[in-house]
């Protein structure tokens, strides 16, 4: 039986991508029976579950994809029941502003282990079990375009889930398997709330704000179509265009001005 799966789905894109994948076009692709939700927080997980509408029956794991130990659980899941994965959604993240100086060495840390670490990990795990027509969404980030004065950790993991991305992506083409990697810009959710503190979001990111459901759909449809990299917005598409003709020194000063403007 093909399922789908995505990691991240108690909240935010991830959950908003979960509630897309509920489509029957999107799921009657790959003849999807199942969609696997995990996430650490399990009871926030099982409301996400309860929102689920569509013809997926919806079950939920909860557990870190940092563990190992649950890795090889969810791996023994789809073993027993023979199942092959025809979605997988990785948007587990987390990140915080401020200079690199204020961040504490664990939280430093801890953002490269969700953010580059169980990502790898998790990609490793449910790899050998990807259908031959298998979407696989990687939730990158604008800030993977430039280096960011303020976002010092965070832009250079999600620069790393750029790249690892298209680099899986032309890997597993020749097993007909797709790699979309998404690059949203700041959006309305937990996540960015939490990264801000309780403190005003820098003003240059308020520029570029947009609404999860918008990111998860467009995401969406991106992997339907087998998009390598998805800009859900204009913002978006041209700070990847910018990328490849503003010099770093100019994109830093212009992200440092902008985060301490946000101080104000």
């Amino acid at each position: 039986m093909k399922i789908a799966i995505v990691i991240g789905a108690s909240s935010g894109i991830g959950a908003e991508i979960a509630k897309q994948l509920q489509d029957k076009r999107a799921v009657a692709l790959g003849g999807t029976r199942e969609l696997w939700l995990i996430a650490r927080r399990a009871e926030l997980l099982a409301l996400r579950a309860a929102e689920m509408q569509g013809p997926l029956e919806t079950r939920v794991f909860p557990g870190d994809v940092i563990d190992t130990m649950f890795l090889k659980e969810i791996a023994g899941e789809l073993e027993s029941g023979q199942h092959e994965i025809s979605w997988l959604v990785l948007s587990a993240g987390t990140g915080r502003y401020g200079d690199f100086e204020e961040t504490g060495t664990g939280e430093a840390l801890g953002c490269i282990d969700v953010n580059c670490r169980s990502l790898t990990a998790a990609t490793a795990v449910l790899a050998p079990f990807f259908s031959k027509d298998a979407r696989v969404v990687i939730l990158a980030s604008g800030a993977s375009f430039f280096p960011q004065p303020g976002f010092a950790v965070y832009a250079a993991t999600k620069a790393y889930a750029l790249s690892f991305a298209r680099a899986l992506g032309k890997e597993l083409c020749p097993k007909g398997v797709s790699v979309t990697a998404v690059c949203p810009g700041p959006c309305n959710t937990e996540f960015i709330r939490n990264a801000s503190d309780g403190k005003p979001v820098p003003k240059v990111k308020q520029l570029f704000m947009t609404t999860p459901d918008k990111v998860a759909r467009r995401a969406v449809n991106a992997a339907i179509k087998r998009r390598k990299v998805c800009c859900p917005t204009f913002g978006m598409k041209a700070a990847r265009a910018g990328r490849h003709v503003l010099p770093d020194a100019v994109a830093i000063e212009f992200f440092a001005a902008g985060s301490k403007n946000g101080e104000k």
